[in-house]
């Protein structure tokens, strides 16, 4: 007769439990996902330079010589049209253009110098921005705690003797406290029942 009422306790107790655990599997009030804000920023990175390149005459063209440049019979005419060709032969001409690139927030500027008729040399510089993209997610919503239910047993003794064999179920709510129910036998194969209740501290 002892037997049978704790096993009914046993019983109803174990009913309580799985009444309290009733739909935590797709049931009314499932806590669903975290909410995220995926935010984007892109930060700038500065690059200026100057790079100095000395030019190498690929090819050489001869053309013929126009009427304005043909020597005047004439010495008085001929030592100023000298001079002049003198002096714009030995000027240095300085090209110089810039190039914008958009879309790294820069600009290339190309200089040419130019004397005796040759490329002397040429330069360009570099002062642009490139974009770095940093990408932070941010938890807003946490979820709940879920409800859990484990199952297990265990052992009871000391080094000289065995003193019981249990099983039973904890059960963990939203609230974070822990039921637990346990049914076993002790050496004497009497029936044993225990009941445990926990709250959570930190």
């Amino acid at each position: 007769m002892k037997n049978l009422g704790t096993i009914i306790i046993l019983a109803l107790i174990t009913i309580l439990i799985l009444r309290e655990i009733g739909g935590c599997n797709g049931a009314p009030g499932d806590p669903g996902k975290a909410d995220t804000v995926r935010i984007t920023d892109t930060l700038w990175q500065r690059h200026d330079t100057v790079i100095y390149k000395k030019v190498i005459v690929k090819e050489t063209i001869h053309d013929s010589v126009p009427p304005e440049y043909l020597p005047s019979p004439m010495y008085d005419s001929l030592l100023v049209q000298y001079n002049e060709l003198a002096k714009d032969f030995l000027a240095k001409n300085i090209y110089e253009d810039t190039l914008k690139v958009p879309a790294i927030r820069g600009l290339f500027i190309v200089k040419d110098t130019v004397k005796n008729n040759k490329l002397l040399g040429r330069s360009w510089t570099a002062d642009f921005i490139l974009p770095t993209v940093k990408e932070t997610i941010t938890i807003t919503k946490t979820l709940p705690p879920k409800r859990q239910l484990y199952i297990g047993g265990g052992i009871v003794g000391s080094r000289s003797a065995f003193e019981s064999i249990n099983a039973g179920m904890l059960y963990k709510t939203r609230k974070e406290r822990i039921l637990g129910v346990t049914g076993g036998i002790n050496q004497n194969l009497q029936p044993q029942v225990g009941v445990s209740l926990y709250w959570k501290l930190f």
